[in-house]
This record gives structure tokens, C-alpha cells and sequence, in this order.
């Protein structure tokens, strides 16, 4: 067949397009999980093994579990997850029991680096900076523990210090080089948190507040919330406190073992869970208004969990169930307190972290 100069230009055109369509940069995957939430789930106490669940917040309904398995050739994260971070694109998985930290790549879940080494009973990772990070553990004995300097370069465990208290939990950047730190008591009592200069990574000053405080949030003042479990076979509740510069200027008593204490994204409306219930506090307007009840379902199991997704404003609830089969996510529309979708997740979801793109 005799091909005419304008036809034979266009089959050079389509020719050049193919070339230019298998460029080697195109032969990497597709992004997996752009917008959507990794949900944390524990796993089994005994013998299990933590998994990450994916909403896509797209698609809606469903969800899919275990998604580093499926990505890492069936790889197990080991047990127990304790929480996910996303610092300079990199997710960091604590894993507790396993004395480990995973890092992935969050929009792949491909499996990038571990440590392996250097952590003893680890529970929350925070990025300071493109060099280090901190990660909260309580120790071998589960109460001795402090703070792990993580090198970003090396990939590994630089050295230790202590914060004074047991069981150093959760940590709140309240600027950059100060972080407060929970001590929830690990596997013994404590109701203190520890002030650390970042700069010297050294104790600045402790504060008392209640028994075993487990989580903190800054709010729209610049003052910090702290909510206290109480002690799990103690008598008495808990306790929600305002702290101003270091000192509490106001005190609720909430039910025993409240916890997972979250902020909207306006950082005026808090939210936790207690007695198989989320409880709220406006924060701007303070009064003397205790916390009250903002969601309760029959459905509810044993709330393990919360996050608030700063795409949608909506209130994200984990319920562990009965800590041995596959737990529960509820989604709500916390402007209509009415539930936008559920789904199932993986044993004992207990965290959430929102994708922003």
C-alpha cells in the first residue's frame, strides 16, 4: 500500500507518542492511596499481628484491610500497632510488643526502612525536623521508660533520655522546640506531664494533673488540654483539665477511662470517648459547662479510638468490639450528628491518619 507524506507523517506522529509514552518514569505504580484514611489497628494482644485498613474517601463504603500485607508480599507489621505518623512523606508505624518502627511510603504502603533495634516498648513517633524524631516508649519493664532520639538519616535509634515519669505516651509540639509529654503510666501509675526543650532534649519542668493522663490537645488560645483516665481498678473518674502556661486553671471530672482526646480543625471543639460514648467541650466558649454527650449508638462496642478528617470536618469512631474479631468504623457529620458511613476495619482499631491530597 503506497502511503501518501500526509499519512506517512501521522504514523511517525503516533510512532514518536508511543515512545514518549513508555518513558521509564511511567513504569512506576500508580499512587494507591491518594485521598483517603489509614485506620491503625492493633491486632490481636496474643499472638496477633497490627494491620493498617484504607478508606478511600472517594468511593466510600468498604474499605480494605491489611493493605501493607497485600503491598509487602503478605510481610506481617508484628504486634501490637500502637500509631501511624506522616512526617516529610514518609509513615512511620510504631509497633509496641515487637519493639520496631516501620516506615512505608504512604502513598504506595511499600515497606522503605525499619528499626528494629534500640526501642523497648515504643508507643508514639513525632517529627521534629529533616534530621530527627522523637519516639515516646515505656521501657523493658514498661514503666522506666522516656524518649528515643531517631536519627532520619541513619535510619536508626541514636540514644535516650529519660522524662522523668512512667510510661511516656503521647506528645504535643506546642512550639518548636518545646513538647509536652503524657506519662500514661505504662504498666504502673502516674499523672504527670513532662515539659521537653527539644534543643537540649532535656526535662524542662513536670506538671501534676490527674491519674494517668493519655492524651492532649493545644486549642485556638494556645492553652493545652489534658484527658485523664483515671486508674483502670481504682474507684473515682477521670479527669479533662485546661492548662494555662503550667498551671490548671479548670478541672472536669469525666468518666473513668476516658481517652483519645481530639480537637477539630478549628481547634475550638473537643471530642473523646468514655463509657462506650464521644463526649464534646466547646473550648472558645468556656463557661463552667462540663462535657456532655455528643454521639451514642447501640451499635457501640468499646470505642478504641477518633480522629476528625480535615478534608471533610467529619468525626472518624473506632470500636475495638471485643478485642478479638474485627472491629468497627463509624463516620459522622458532626454539624448534623448523623452518620455519613461505616465500615469494618481490622482487630481493635484504635487511630486514624487523614491523606491530605
Amino acid at each position: 500500500m503506497k502511503l501518501s507524506k500526509n499519512n506517512l507523517l501521522t504514523v511517525l506522529a503516533l510512532v514518536l507518542v508511543g515512545f514518549a509514552a513508555c518513558k521509564p518514569e511511567d513504569d512506576k505504580p500508580a499512587t494507591s492511596y491518594g485521598s483517603g484514611v489509614f485506620i491503625t489497628n492493633e491486632g490481636a494482644f496474643n499472638g496477633g499481628t497490627g494491620t493498617v485498613s484504607f478508606y478511600n474517601r472517594t468511593v466510600g463504603s468498604g474499605g480494605k484491610d491489611d493493605i501493607y500485607g497485600a503491598v509487602n508480599a503478605g510481610a506481617k507489621i508484628g504486634n501490637i500497632l500502637q500509631s501511624m505518623t506522616v512526617h516529610l512523606g514518609i509513615g512511620y508505624l510504631v509497633v509496641n510488643n515487637a519493639n520496631k518502627m516501620i516506615a512505608v511510603d504512604p502513598s504506595s504502603f511499600a515497606f522503605a526502612s525499619s528499626a528494629d533495634t534500640g526501642l523497648s516498648l515504643p508507643r508514639n513517633f513525632l517529627g521534629l525536623d529533616a534530621k530527627r524524631a522523637y519516639i515516646t516508649e515505656w521501657g523493658k519493664d514498661g514503666v522506666s521508660g522516656g524518649i528515643a532520639i531517631y536519627d532520619l538519616a541513619t535510619k536508626t535509634v541514636a540514644s535516650h533520655f529519660s522524662t522523668g515519669g512512667k510510661g511516656a505516651d503521647r506528645m504535643l509540639q506546642v512550639s518548636t522546640n518545646r513538647i509536652w509529654v503524657a506519662h500514661s503510666g505504662g504498666f504502673g501509675q502516674d499523672s504527670t506531664i513532662a515539659i521537653v526543650d527539644a534543643t537540649g532534649d532535656s526535662v524542662l519542668t513536670k506538671i501534676q494533673v490527674g491519674l494517668a493522663p493519655n492524651s492532649l490537645v493545644a486549642d485556638a488560645n494556645g492553652d493545652i488540654w489534658v484527658l485523664c483516665g483515671g486508674y483502670y481498678n481504682r474507684s473515682g473518674g477521670g479527669k479533662l483539665l485546661k492548662i494555662r502556661g503550667n498551671a490548671i486553671e479548670k478541672s472536669f471530672d469525666v468518666p473513668k477511662n476516658a481517652s483519645s482526646l481530639i480537637s477539630d480543625a478549628t481547634k475550638s471543639t473537643l471530642y473523646f470517648v468514655a463509657d462506650g460514648k464521644v463526649y464534646t467541650k466547646d473550648i472558645l466558649n468556656f463557661g463552667a459547662n462540663a462535657p456532655s454527650v455528643f454521639l451514642t449508638n447501640s451499635a457501640f462496642g468499646a470505642l478504641n479510638g477518633l480522629g476528625i478528617d480535615p478534608k471533610t470536618g467529619y468525626l472518624y469512631v473506632a470500636d475495638a468490639k471485643d478485642y478479638a474479631s474485627k472491629g468497627k468504623v463509624y463516620i459522622y457529620d458532626t454539624s448534623k450528628k448523623s452518620a455519613v458511613d461505616s465500615l469494618s476495619a481490622g482487630i481493635v482499631p484504635n487511630g486514624f491518619y487523614f491523606q491530605s491530597y
